[in-house]
């Protein structure tokens, strides 16, 4: 298996990539990527048999990132960069399996809140991309503005969920109905080819112009097709302006509607706690746990966690003292066992019910 070692300072993210033992590098993808250099992927700087060293100007981690409030315009400004980086790495002959959509290994500039991705390309053994899942991971994990209306997140996973696949176009139009003002800036800057020394000149106020200077630096690319004129500000986008994956026939916006989270019941209070993140973890520990039971002392500090991946849900014990029991029968650690609606789960003598 792959591994990533990552050092920031000063700004800047040096990401080592190495291969796994079974794992071989694509040498003429990796030539080909330091050749085009795509929207949102870490420029290459180094190459080894074995592994990559990729560089960006970053200072924080996206799982870090969504951690600080996140509004309704950073949210959709993450969003569009996606689809950006998506176009750019398909448009150019790349393939997108080779993108780590991992929050971990996703880094952002928190100055001009641009997105880095590590691109590493391996011979043969990739899983497909998926993109749906990495968007629903961060619609799970963010944190939203204190007091701004957040219906915004259930109508936009609705609609992301209502395709077969990652659809970049519609996603794409979606996004300039809820917050035009988003694709506005990431399209203008693609027209006007501002690249990294253009914005740093922007930040300290030596362009004019009425661009925010919240603006991503470097991302002009040829391969982003589209013809666009300007009509009181308001940049009009083409019909095939951006690809999509797997077309589908686009439907008309659905009404809002309230995501579906799985749940446990605690079986000695009645109290139903919502498993609203990809990992979520069950212990005694308030300060590690996402639900903290601190009042059975036979539950470890951090005892279980919950594991949400394709709609299904796992459990997976974290070496506590007393163990975990899926209908009576104890799991080993760090093995996920599949749960359904109705098991039983059992931290130590806690008893929880899932429902989903």
């Amino acid at each position: 298996m792959s591994k990533l070692k990552v050092s920031i300072k000063k700004s800047t993210v040096t990401a080592m990539m190495k291969a796994g033992r079974k794992e071989r590098i694509n040498e003429t993808e990796l030539s080909q990527l330091a050749r085009i250099k795509p929207c949102g992927i870490m420029h290459v700087t180094k190459t080894k048999k074995d592994s990559v060293t990729y560089t960006c100007p970053a200072n924080i981690n996206l799982t870090d990132r969504l951690k600080k409030a996140v509004s309704k315009y950073d949210f959709f400004f993450m969003m569009e960069q996606i689809v950006i980086m998506v176009q750019d790495v398909y448009n150019n002959g790349l393939n997108v399996n080779s993108v780590r959509f991992n929050m971990d290994d996703v880094y952002i500039n928190e100055m001009t809140k641009e997105m880095y991705f590590i691109y590493f390309p391996i011979v043969g053994g990739q899983e497909s991309a998926d993109i749906v899942g990495f968007i629903e991971n961060i619609i799970y994990t963010m944190t939203p503005v204190i007091n701004e209306d957040t219906n915004y997140i259930s109508r936009f996973m609705y609609y992301v969920r209502s395709f077969h696949g990652f659809n970049g176009n519609a996603i794409e139009k979606y996004i300039t109905r809820e917050e035009r003002a988003v694709v506005n800036v990431l399209r203008n800057m693609e027209m006007s080819g501002m690249g990294q020394q253009g914005m740093s000149q922007h930040i300290s106020g030596g362009i004019s112009g009425n661009m925010p200077q919240y603006m991503p630096a470097g991302m002009s690319r040829a391969a982003l097709r589209y013809t666009a004129e300007n009509i009181q500000g308001t940049t009009v986008l083409a019909e095939d302006s951006m690809m999509t994956l797997q077309p589908q026939q686009i439907p008309q916006p659905q009404k809002p509607v309230q995501y579906h989270f799985a749940s446990l019941t605690r079986q000695v209070t009645g109290e139903k706690i919502e498993l609203n993140k990809p990992s979520f973890v069950l212990g005694k520990s308030p300060e590690s746990a996402d639900y903290a039971i601190a009042d059975n002392t036979n539950v470890s500090r951090i005892h279980a966690t919950i594991i949400t991946r394709n709609g299904r849900y796992y459990v997976m014990d974290q070496r506590s003292t007393n163990g975990t029991f899926v209908n009576g029968r104890i799991i080993k650690p760090n093995q996920e066992v599949e749960l359904l609606t109705g098991d039983c789960l059992m931290l130590a003598n806690e008893e929880f019910v899932f429902g989903n």
